[in-house]
């Protein structure tokens, strides 16, 4: 599979975090306890939670790829796992909305990307379903505000 880019939209992030899930998920919100703020992720099977730096609007890229691509001006990258099962697309979400994406059945590597825009009154995201990428969790970027636990806590509550 090539790169594709599926998705591309703009959110106004509120509450610091920015969620994908499984389309069928009728909780689509974790519950964060102080290890998953520090790790900078809230997941459990078919919904994950990612911090965000602040809270302000978001313009959001999604992708499919072979491998990771990080931008360079990355503040934050964060890597799960992430398995699309059903035939209900995947949902990018904040609190007050959400995008379905087209991302095909299978088992992925789902890189979170992040950081601010230059001007500094918006942020970026990117999220990158890796086809066939090491699904195992990972900080891959460390900004200042994250100090991960080892190793990482991959269970979460939904709420």
């Amino acid at each position: 599979m090539r790169k594709r880019l599926v998705a591309e939209f703009e959110m106004f992030v509120f509450y610091y975090q920015i969620i994908v899930y499984d389309g069928m998920k009728t909780t689509r919100f974790n519950g964060w306890t102080d290890a998953h703020v520090k790790q900078g992720f809230s997941w459990r099977e078919g919904c994950v939670s990612f911090g965000t730096l602040d809270t302000l609007p978001m313009s959001i890229e999604v992708w499919i790829d072979n491998e990771v691509r990080l931008r360079p001006d990355c503040s934050r990258a964060i890597r799960v796992p992430f398995v699309v099962a059903k035939r209900v697309q995947p949902r990018v979400a904040v609190v007050t909305e959400e995008r379905p994406v087209a991302v095909p059945l299978g088992k992925y590597a789902l890189v979170f990307q992040h950081g601010p825009e230059a001007q500094g009154d918006r942020m970026w995201c990117v999220f990158t379903f890796v086809w066939n990428g090491d699904p195992s969790p990972a900080v891959l970027i460390r900004d200042a505000e994250l100090f991960p636990p080892s190793p990482l806590l991959m269970t979460a509550e939904p709420v």
